[in-house]
């Protein structure tokens, strides 16, 4: 066998020093107590996978280690706090588009007929051109 990682069949059994009962390899390993010492630095560390094998090998999940209960509850609490966060960003996000999908749908006002249209429209280019013949007839005369 070389240095590495290897993966176990959990249907595996085996007997102390070759005698007395069968039992299964997981059992046997004491992975439960294994997990009271892994490192739970984060959410997906080591303990994942113990959980993993125990559900494999059909034995109870491992409890929360005494050590890492109070990490764990931070980590949640964190973890929950930044879901809500996430939820209030959609939703704020949601109803800025929303404001913008009714902004850009809304008819557009007619101009009103007693106010000069926008400059630089074919509309003011016509009545300035009818002000300046205007003009001009007025100073011929």
């Amino acid at each position: 066998m070389a240095q590495g990682w290897y993966q176990f069949n959990p249907a595996l059994t085996v007997r102390h020093g070759g005698y007395g009962e069968w039992t299964q390899l997981f059992q046997a390993l004491n992975l439960p107590f294994i997990a009271e010492f892994a490192e739970v630095t984060e959410f997906l560390s080591v303990w994942q996978a113990l959980n993993d094998y125990l559900q494999q090998a059909g034995l109870a999940p491992a409890t929360t280690p005494i050590a890492a209960e109070r990490e764990w509850a931070r980590q949640e609490a964190a973890y929950q706090e930044w879901q809500a966060r996430h939820r209030e960003e959609a939703r704020l996000r949601e109803e800025a588009e929303a404001r913008q999908r009714a902004r850009l749908t809304a008819p557009v006002p007619e101009p009103e007929p007693d106010r000069a249209p926008p400059w630089g429209t074919p509309a003011a280019k016509k009545l300035a051109i009818e002000r300046l013949r205007r003009q001009i007839a007025k100073n011929n005369k």
